[in-house]
């Protein structure tokens, strides 16, 4: 469920904010599996950008405060 609202938030985002990655050799992304994503978050596009390139059956986590957010905290409870 965490990759799908990563999509859609994502996709969303972009729609909003006008922003518009272009990902080079993207197919790279997944040759390596299982692998660990991180993200240090440098701004709040960071959701935006990286939402959509999540591989299907991607676990995310998040830390507890995340679950006091409305809606965001509900695919995260689990």
């Amino acid at each position: 469920m965490g990759a799908l609202f990563g999509r859609i938030l994502g996709w969303l985002g972009q729609r909003i904010t006008g922003v518009s990655p272009h990902i080079i050799n993207q197919k790279a992304l997944y040759l390596s599996q299982p692998c660990v994503y991180l993200s240090n978050h440098q701004s709040n596009f960071d959701i935006f950008i990286f939402g959509p390139l999540y591989p299907w059956r991607t676990a995310l986590i998040g830390k507890k405060e995340l679950l006091r957010i409305p809606l965001f905290g509900f695919f995260y409870y689990g």
